[in-house]
């Protein structure tokens, strides 16, 4: 290979390695994309099924804090006494001689494990857990006696385990906590002005409930009733039996009536945290399933990007699930396919049309190397024998007819080197306009055959022609087109089919399946199998030198099929050995005689 052609091979394969170096960054790039957007998808899902669950759970528990939050301040004691009650005969009793059971003392809750209530002075109690006339009464009943059993025993662990003043600081943090999430100032009892709206008409009934059961236990608030006010509920984390425990509480304070009465107590009730937050995550299960509650421990700061319930301290975590890999073809994979389906293709383009463009300059160089060669020749006999002969410088009468027969030999030599190019020319520019008629193939190998023979006896070869299997067929073709393509094959076969055997070119003709089949075969060396197809190819003399002492350009044979196949016909290498080659010409045949038969094929 020329160093100007492994230059230019060189800058193509820098192009071809920049150019796909870039595609495959660019696919790189899209592809992360598309991941990313994959993975920012399923985040998104993610957090909006957590979304989905947190209300869900917020919604359910929800509904049981607002009952809670309403319930009437009064209902944690066991007894408490009605406001009105009437005799059978619509006599009024006086208020405090009917008392009322707390709801607490029947009511049985999945998740609340203590109701209680830390009274002024610090001590603890809980409408669960009645004392002195009280208890024995709820004793008195044999089947719920044992009931009331184990809230004794949580009250008393509840009592021992939490501080009242470290409980009195938890619910002041929780309640300035609630302040900062829901803006809104804290009145001086810890109440809220618009966020408490539930709550006002339970504190309007509750203010008249407490005169009443003042007034049972003996209190004289004939003079003045207490001003009560019940503050938020809410939720804080107490440490009793060694592991954090929910409580939801709120402050109840009372001013004015009696002094003895006045002040603040809290009450709440205390959760049982494992079957809450099973129950909470089994109404999520559907949205996130495999999710988690962690409590948030008092000291803890927020944490981002974790999910807070509303209504309990405690996040919800929640594994996100895998990120699914793409199926299919999507957008960006369709437009990175058909990119690189383009850019190769285009590079292939650019290939072939570079290998085509060296492949044809090669070939260019190939023919005027041998045009040259074909040309020094007989210019140099012409510029010889014209100049001898007009100098008068031979003068006997034989040699000056010798003299001009080989000018004439050379003149038709050049003429047919021109004649295949210019026919060359014009096929390649599909100009060439053939001349049909009808015509016997008889008829067209005797015109033909005179053309042939003169060539051959110039080489020394003798034509033997045997064309009597196709008497009698017509076709319509271009007579002068095809005596030019058999010409070729023959001035190929004299050029090289030299062998000690016999300087013999066999011309045979047969009709068969509707086609008039001519070979031309001599007794050369051959061709070699690896250059079959490229022989047919311009200015390519197969493994032949240009330089080489057999004249010729290339042309005959690439000009021979292109002819053949402007007729309707082929030309093809049909077999070729050490004994020789033999090429068969294929063309239409137009009608034939009743008594022509088709002849098998013959070497």
């Amino acid at each position: 290979m020329k160093r100007s052609h492994q230059r230019w091979w060189l800058i193509f394969a820098a192009c071809v390695v920049g150019a796909l170096a870039t595609l495959a960054w660019i696919s790189v790039l899209v592809l992360d994309l598309e991941r990313e957007q994959d993975r920012a998808r399923a985040e998104r899902a993610h957090a909006t099924a957590l979304g989905d669950a947190m209300w869900t759970m917020d919604s359910w528990f929800g509904a049981h804090l607002s009952r809670e939050a309403t319930r009437p301040f009064f209902e944690y004691r066991a007894f408490y006494a009605q406001e009105q009650s009437y005799t059978r005969l619509l006599n009024r009793i006086e208020q405090g001689e009917v008392l009322v059971p707390s709801p607490l003392l029947s009511e049985r809750f999945d998740f609340i494990e203590l109701h209680f209530q830390l009274e002024v002075d610090g001590s603890w109690s809980s409408p669960t857990v009645p004392i002195g006339s009280q208890r024995d009464l709820i004793e008195a009943n044999a089947e719920a006696a044992d009931v009331y059993v184990p809230w004794r025993a949580k009250l008393a662990e509840l009592s021992a385990a939490v501080d009242p003043a470290g409980l009195r600081d938890a619910l002041e943090s929780a309640e300035a906590e609630l302040e900062e999430l829901v803006g809104e100032p804290r009145d001086a009892y810890g109440g809220r002005g618009t966020g408490e709206g539930k709550l006002a008409q339970s504190r309007a009934q509750s203010t008249l409930k407490e005169q009443v059961a003042y007034r049972k236990f003996g209190k004289n608030w004939s003079s003045e009733a207490p001003t009560i006010d019940v503050g938020p509920l809410v939720p804080i984390w107490l440490e009793v039996g060694g592991e954090p425990r929910l409580a939801f509480v709120r402050r109840v304070h009372s001013s004015g009536g009696a002094a003895a009465r006045s002040g603040e107590v809290v009450q709440g009730f205390l959760c049982y945290w494992r079957r809450l937050s099973t129950l909470l995550l089994r109404h999520a299960a559907d949205v996130a399933p495999g999710a988690t509650l962690e409590p948030i421990a008092k000291s803890e700061a927020p944490s981002e990007g974790r999910e807070r319930l509303a209504t309990i301290p405690a996040y919800l975590d929640a594994p996100p699930p895998p990120v699914a890999p793409r199926t299919g073809m999507s957008a960006a994979r369709l437009t990175l396919a058909v990119s690189w389906i383009a850019a190769l293709l285009a590079l292939s383009a650019v290939g072939v049309t570079l290998r085509a463009s060296i492949a044809y300059g090669e070939k260019r160089s190939r023919f005027a190397s041998a045009v040259t060669h074909e040309l020094r020749t007989p210019l140099t006999t012409f510029r010889m024998y014209s100049e001898m002969l007009a100098s008068d410088m031979v003068r006997d009468e034989d040699t000056r007819r010798e003299y001009l027969q080989t000018l004439q030999e050379e003149s038709n030599r050049l003429a047919h080197l021109v004649e295949n190019v210019l026919t060359y020319a014009r096929l390649e520019d599909e100009r060439r306009a053939l001349r049909c008629a009808s015509v016997s193939a008889d008829e067209m190998f005797a015109r033909l055959l005179p053309t042939l023979r003169p060539r051959c006896a110039e080489a020394g070869f003798d034509l033997v022609s045997q064309t009597e299997d196709a008497n009698g067929a017509t076709l319509v073709t271009d007579v002068e087109a095809v005596g030019q393509i058999l010409f070729n094959l023959v001035d190929n076969a004299c050029k090289y089919g030299q062998s000690p055997v016999g300087k013999r070119v066999e011309l045979g003709a047969e009709v068969h399946d509707g086609r008039l089949l001519i070979r031309v075969r001599d007794h050369g060396a051959g061709i070699a199998d690896k250059y079959r197809n490229t022989i047919f190819g311009a200015f390519d003399r197969g493994d032949r030198d240009p330089a080489d002492d057999q004249p010729g350009v290339g042309l005959g044979l690439a000009l021979a099929r292109g002819l053949a196949r402007d007729l309707g016909g082929e030309l093809v290498l049909e077999h070729s050995s050490g004994a020789g080659a033999c090429f068969r010409l294929e063309l239409p045949v137009e009608e034939q005689s009743p008594g022509l038969h088709a002849a098998g094929s013959t070497s």
